[in-house]
């Protein structure tokens, strides 16, 4: 505004707003920034996780009962593991785990079966542990 319109004063906002108007307008700011900032985060993490997503590896269906190895082929449950361990091959049966409640997803990996761009140390690739449960006797 020119000194024209305001009567022939020179007008400051910054010297003529009282304090408790400034702190007010600099929280109205800072709340708006902060909306503007979650929705810009919001835009940019659904991709990630619909990347993420399609990252999962399938869940197992078989499970060694003397190894743990993982395996996704029915056609080999209940017969011998063929997984080798310190040159011999494992004495362990496996048995059929297909249910989704026999595996939960990783949580070092989020069942990508990958942990910094290495084979995952927690699940060893599969992206899921299997769920032990213990036998309950009546």
């Amino acid at each position: 505004m020119t000194e024209e319109m305001l009567g022939g004063q020179h007008h400051n906002d910054e010297s003529d707003t009282e304090p408790s108007v400034k702190k007010a307008l600099a929280t109205a700011d800072l709340v708006r920034d902060t909306a503007l900032i979650r929705h810009l985060l919001e835009q940019v993490a659904a991709p990630i996780r619909a990347y993420h997503e399609f990252m999962k590896r399938e869940r197992p269906v078989t499970c060694c009962s003397e190894c743990g190895g993982a395996g996704y082929n029915l056609a080999v449950a209940n017969r011998r593991c063929s997984k080798i361990n310190s040159e011999q091959r494992c004495n362990g049966t496996n048995a059929i785990a297909k249910e989704i409640s026999d595996w939960d997803e990783c949580a070092l990996c989020q069942a990508t079966g990958y942990h910094r761009n290495k084979e995952c140390p927690n699940c060893k690739g599969v992206g899921y542990i299997f769920v032990t449960r213990d036998k309950v006797t009546v």
